[in-house]
């Protein structure tokens, strides 16, 4: 068990340090409501797949910013790692729900895989927050 409620299972470990807020982070998500594919980050293969990026711990502030239950569950993960986060409706779109496949109060089951993490400021050529990263 995570924080703030959020559940979440390791598949895979990793490789390296433990992510830590101020990290800039891309994964690729898959997204679930009600057991259906909601929303995914691996449209394409290839260059035309588009990882999702965020800075950690910045959930809902800014572009590109992160659901706050993905924020939460992917804290601890290391490169290369695998989670599945069971994240309660009030960490992911409450009771305002996210189109008609969200409705209000849904739980969200998101399929994590942690492509990379860097250090604020460590590379100039790291994309921004919501930019696509190959």
């Amino acid at each position: 068990m995570g924080q703030d409620g959020i559940v979440y299972y390791e598949i895979v470990t990793g490789k390296g340090r433990s992510i830590q807020c101020g990290d800039r982070v891309a994964a690729h998500i898959d997204v679930f409501a009600k057991g259906i594919e909601v929303d995914t980050t691996r449209d394409g293969q290839g260059l035309a797949a588009r990882p999702k990026a965020w800075d950690l711990c910045t959930e809902g502030v800014g572009p590109g910013a992160a659901l706050r239950g993905l924020d939460l569950g992917v804290r601890g993960m290391r490169v290369g790692g695998k989670r599945v986060i069971d994240v309660p409706p009030e960490l992911a779109y409450g009771s305002r729900g996210h189109g008609p496949l969200i409705p209000p109060n849904t739980p969200l089951r998101i399929k994590v895989t942690l492509l990379s993490a860097k250090k604020w400021g460590s590379n100039p050529n790291v994309s921004p927050p919501g930019s696509s990263v190959f």
